[in-house]
Order: C-alpha cells, then structure tokens, then sequence
C-alpha cells in the first residue's frame, strides 16, 4: 500500500469513526425536543440514544470474526451505507417507536 493509499484509508476511516460516535451522540441534546414531540417522558426518549449503541456491541461481536475472513472493506462501506440511510431515515420517523426502531438499524 502506497503512502498516499495509507493516508486516504486513514482518512476515511477516522471519518466514519467520527460520523458512528457523532450519529451516537448527537441525539443528547435534543431529546427533550423529540419528548415533546411525541408526549413522551425524557427519560423515556433517552431510548433513542441507548437504541444506537445497543445493536453496535452485538453486531461487532458478530461480525468481527467474518471482517477478519472476508476482509473489512465490505464490512467499513456496507456498515458506513447502513448508519447512514437508517440515521437519514430517523429524521422521518411519524412515531417513536419508528424512531427507536429507525435508530437501532442505523447502530447495527
């Protein structure tokens, strides 16, 4: 791997790293927002929160051992795709539980 090739690959994984821990904790500030939004108490709306974090550590579990066989770019772009369209798909959620639901896909 050449020099420039490293950089690259350092680059985009410290920006998928940065994008998994800010989708992750990005929803802190506003969750007595979305408690209004859905008539719902604020410790109950910190469920958006834990439901993002929850399904990463099984997942890694999981999965960990398949990335070392097959090799982690398909594993870096396809988990990269999934946070992505499940956090974009969050911000169009009608009810919480679509939220809640929304927000564990994007952890996996």
């Amino acid at each position: 791997m050449s020099p420039r090739e490293r950089r690259l690959l350092l680059g985009l994984v410290g920006s998928l790293t940065f994008a998994s821990v800010y989708a992750g904790f990005v929803m802190a500030p506003v969750l007595t927002q979305i408690a209004g939004e859905f008539a719902i108490s604020t410790g109950t709306a910190g469920l958006v929160t834990a439901a993002y974090g929850g399904p990463g550590i099984l997942t890694s579990l999981l999965m960990g051992p398949y990335s070392d066989r097959f090799g982690r770019r398909v594993f870096l772009v396809a988990g990269a795709f999934v946070m992505g369209a499940f956090t974009l798909l969050s911000a169009f959620a009608t009810s919480f539980e679509m939220l809640v639901a929304l927000r564990a896909l994007a952890g996996i």
